[in-house]
C-alpha cells in the first residue's frame, strides 16, 4: 500500500487533478491523501469488508484498511471441452 497526494486545482484556467508532483505553475484549491493498492492487490476495510483499488483518507486512515489478493488479477485457466472422436 501507498499512500499519494493528489492535488485538485486549475492549470491555465482548467481544470486539473494531479497525482505525486504538483505543477509550478497550478493553482491548488485541494489537496487529497489517497491510498493505492500494490499490483494485484486490492484494499479490504477491515470493518466493513469494503473492497477497493485505491480510495481518498477523508474520514479513514491507512490503519482501516488491509491488503488482499485481487481475486480479478488472477489468471484463470479456460475449461476445455473434451474432443468428441
Amino acid at each position: 500500500m501507498q499512500v499519494r497526494t493528489t492535488y485538485v486545482g486549475t492549470i491555465n484556467g482548467f481544470g486539473a487533478i494531479c497525482n505525486g508532483e504538483k505543477p509550478e505553475k497550478m493553482v491548488v484549491e485541494e489537496e487529497r491523501q489517497v491510498l493505492y493498492a500494490d499490483e494485484g492487490k486490492i484494499l479490504r476495510n477491515k470493518t466493513t469488508g469494503e473492497l477497493n483499488s485505491a480510495l481518498w483518507l477523508k474520514d479513514t486512515t491507512e490503519e482501516d484498511y488491509e491488503e488482499i489478493d485481487d481475486p480479478k488479477s488472477e489468471q484463470q485457466t479456460p475449461i476445455e471441452k473434451p474432443v468428441e472422436e
